[in-house]
C-alpha cells in the first residue's frame, strides 16, 4: 500500500509541477499583456490629457480659458460652445460646419490662453454654456474633450470631422497668436 502511494506520488508530482508551471506562465503573460496595454494607453493619453477648455470665472472680458499643459503644441484646434442642461451636455456635432458657436485655431502652443464668446446664444431656458475642444496631437491622433470633461478619440482630423471648409480664417487667442489661412 505504501509502495502504491509512493508510486502515484512519483507519477503525479512531475505532472502537477508541469501543470502549475503552465498556469503560472499563463498568468504572468496575461499580467504582462495587461501592463503593456496600460503603459501604451498612458503614453497615448500623455498629451491629450493635458489639453482642456473651460469657462473661467472672469466672464466679463474673455470668459473661456484654453490650456495646453504639455510641452508640444496641438494642431487644428476647434473650440465649440455648447449648451448644457442638468447632467446632459450637447455635443459639437449638433453644429456642423463653420458657425458663430465655433472657433478655429491652426495650433494651440503650450500655455494658457483665453477667448471671447457669444454668451447670449448659449444662455437661457435653464441651460448654461459649455466648451468642447477638438485637436490633433503631435503624434497625429485626434481628440475631443467634451464639455463634461470626457476625452474621446476621433478618427478624422477636427476640421474634417466638423466639416469646416479650408481655407479658412483662424480666430485669435488672447495671450497667444493670430494668423490667417487662405
Amino acid at each position: 500500500m505504501v509502495d502504491d502511494i509512493k508510486m502515484w506520488v512519483d507519477v503525479l508530482a512531475p505532472i502537477a509541477t508541469v501543470v502549475l508551471s503552465l498556469i503560472v506562465y499563463h498568468s504572468n503573460k496575461v499580467s504582462e499583456a495587461r501592463e503593456t496595454r496600460r503603459r501604451q494607453r498612458e503614453e497615448q493619453l500623455r498629451q491629450p490629457s493635458k489639453v482642456a477648455a473651460w469657462f473661467s470665472q472672469d466672464r466679463c472680458l474673455n470668459p473661456v480659458s484654453l490650456e495646453n499643459a504639455s510641452n508640444m503644441p496641438v494642431y487644428e484646434v476647434v473650440i465649440t460652445f455648447v449648451r448644457t442642461s442638468g447632467a446632459s451636455c450637447a455635443k459639437g456635432e449638433e453644429f456642423m460646419g463653420d458657425n458663430l458657436l465655433r472657433r478655429k485655431h491652426a495650433l494651440l502652443p503650450p500655455g494658457r490662453y483665453s477667448l471671447e464668446v457669444p454668451l447670449g446664444d448659449l444662455l437661457g431656458g435653464g441651460a448654461y454654456p459649455g466648451v468642447e475642444i477638438a485637436f490633433t496631437c503631435a503624434d497625429g491622433t485626434n481628440w475631443i474633450r467634451r464639455a463634461n470633461g470626457k476625452l474621446e478619440q476621433i478618427e478624422e482630423r477636427p476640421f474634417a470631422y466638423y466639416q469646416i471648409t479650408i481655407p479658412c480664417d483662424y480666430d485669435a487667442l488672447v495671450g497667444g497668436f493670430a494668423s490667417s489661412c487662405g
